[in-house]
Parts: structure tokens; C-alpha cells; sequence
């Protein structure tokens, strides 16, 4: 078990593994660490860096590169979660579209066999806050009003993301639909996931996983939509679970937003975080591994842009 170190002693631990403080003094940094951020956390951006095994020091990293990974990583989780509450949205719109033009969708049926013979635990959940006494929550007086007979235009609305996907998968199994992105969307989950919990992202980019874990029909959509993308680079950053969950959802939301408005400011975002990534572009000179992923990124989204 390690022990828990007060706020002198984790300056010290970082100076034991070869961290530095040459943009930052030690002062300054136990402020950060006491009021805007925590040990834990903190050090976790320390992985994307080279640790000597023998001496167990980091050869060529400063305070200051993890504190503007800190940031970049912040800057980045917003512009996922809205990226992937778009996602929601829109998936809500497309189920919608689908079903007002099927005519074998009653909009009440294909929900009750949802509730009944798939996700029976939702199902307890909502007859639960049906009864409930208090009309406390958003979604209260909706459930209230419409279970057991609820509508497909209610369902969607009191549901979460994660209910949202198995729906989803639910739906398309019974009625196939065109443009069907369920096979992209535990990405949009996981992402989802950690940026509404304001979990680090950033601190995973050089890591690399087995081949088994690489999502082959985003590699497929990615060749035929945007054919320029390196056939090697793919091959390889895919295995990264950040990169390949990123370009997942870009992926989904250039499917999802036919009218590209949504995306076109999404985009932006991204330019605007992509330049942001290089206001202190020294601090990374060393560390090629950070340099070429993002290299990748910058040559993705320009390809993905021309594909619009």
C-alpha cells in the first residue's frame, strides 16, 4: 500500500523520479497541486513520458509539461462532451425519423417489448418512479404521465445515453434503418463516459493495445470515406484506444448531422484545441511519440474536413 504524502512530500516524490521545476517553482506548483488539481491525477499524464527502469527516473520531463497536458487534456474533454451530446441528439432524431416513417411502428409496441424482454431492470426502474410520491427530477412528471404505455417521442426523452445505445441497437434489429452507426457507438460511450465524470484522456496517448482490440469497421469506413489517410499510420494509431475512439466519433457525427451545421462548429473547436496544442510546443521536442500522434491528428482532420 503506498502511503498517502502531504503536499511537501509529493514535491519531493516527483524531484525522487527525475521531475523537474524549471518553468515552475516549487512554490507555485504545491498552489496547483492544493487548488486546482490533485496528486493522483496529476501524475497520471507522467505515462506518456519515458521512465528509466534502472534508476526509475524520468529522463526528460518537467512539472510544466504535465501541468500543459492537464490543460490540453481539460480543453479536449469539452470538446468531446459536446461532441458526443451531440451524438445523443441526434441519434434521439434519427430513431424518431425512422419510426414516424414506418408504418409497422406503432411507437408504443416496439418500446414494451424493449421494457419486457430486453431491459427489464429499466423497466422496474421506471414503474419505480412512476409511484414515486415526489415529482422531483426533469423527468418525473413525463414517466408519471406515460408509463406503462410509453410512447417511443417520451421513451427517448427519459432514458440515459447508455439506455440510448441498447435502444438503439434494440430498434435497428427489429427495423432496419439506413446509415445504422451501431456498431460505432461503444466509443461514443466510453468517451462520453469519461468526459462527463471528468476523467483524464490524455494520460493514455501512448499507449498501444493487441490487435484484437481494433474496431475493423471504423478501419473500413475510414479507407472508403477518407482514402488519403496513411494506410500505416491507420494500421497503427488505431491500436491507440484515445485516437481510435476519437475518430470513431467524428466518424458517427459526419454520418448523423446531414445538415454538417453542428459538425462545422464542432470542427472549429477542434482547430481552435489543435492550435492551442502548440503554444508551448517546446516542452514536447523530446518526446516524438506525442509529436507524431499528433502529426496524425493534424492529417486526419484535414482529410476528414475535405470529405464534408
Amino acid at each position: 500500500m503506498k502511503p498517502k504524502l502531504t503536499i511537501d512530500e509529493i514535491i519531493q516524490d516527483m524531484k525522487d523520479k527525475g521531475i523537474t521545476f524549471k518553468y515552475v517553482s516549487e512554490s507555485e506548483a504545491k498552489d496547483y497541486l492544493s487548488n486546482h488539481t490533485y496528486y493522483f491525477k496529476f501524475k497520471s499524464y507522467a505515462k506518456n513520458y519515458v521512465k528509466n527502469p534502472v534508476r526509475n527516473k524520468y529522463s526528460d520531463l518537467d512539472f510544466s509539461y504535465l501541468q500543459d497536458l492537464a490543460r490540453l487534456d481539460m480543453y479536449f474533454r469539452e470538446i468531446v462532451f459536446k461532441i458526443t451530446v451531440d451524438i445523443e441528439h441526434l441519434l434521439r432524431v434519427q430513431i424518431m425519423n425512422a419510426s414516424q416513417n414506418n408504418l409497422t411502428d406503432d411507437g408504443y409496441s416496439i418500446v414494451n417489448d424493449y421494457l419486457t424482454n430486453k431491459n427489464q431492470d429499466l423497466n422496474k426502474y421506471l414503474l419505480e418512479r412512476s409511484q414515486a410520491s415526489s415529482d422531483s427530477g426533469y423527468n418525473t412528471a413525463l414517466i408519471k404521465n406515460n408509463y406503462p404505455a410509453m410512447p417511443i417521442w417520451v421513451f427517448l426523452e427519459v432514458i440515459s445515453f447508455g439506455e440510448l445505445i441498447d435502444f438503439y441497437s434494440y430498434y435497428t434489429n427489429q427495423y432496419p434503418i439506413g446509415n445504422n452507426v451501431s456498431k460505432y457507438l461503444w466509443s461514443a460511450r466510453i468517451m462520453r463516459n469519461a468526459a462527463a465524470h471528468n476523467s483524464c484522456i490524455l494520460n493514455r496517448l501512448t499507449e498501444y493495445t493487441t490487435e484484437d482490440k481494433v474496431n475493423y469497421t471504423l478501419k473500413r469506413s475510414i479507407k472508403k470515406t477518407l482514402p488519403y489517410v496513411s494506410s500505416k499510420d491507420l494500421k497503427k494509431y488505431q491500436k491507440n484506444p484515445v485516437i481510435q475512439d476519437f475518430m470513431d466519433i467524428l466518424m458517427v457525427f459526419r454520418v448523423l448531422d446531414k445538415s454538417r451545421s453542428t459538425l462545422t462548429r464542432r470542427l472549429n473547436d477542434i482547430d481552435a484545441f489543435l492550435q492551442r496544442c502548440q503554444k508551448n510546443k517546446s516542452y514536447y521536442d523530446k518526446n516524438l511519440q506525442l509529436k507524431s500522434i499528433y502529426n496524425f491528428i493534424c492529417s486526419f482532420i484535414s482529410e476528414f474536413k475535405k470529405s464534408l
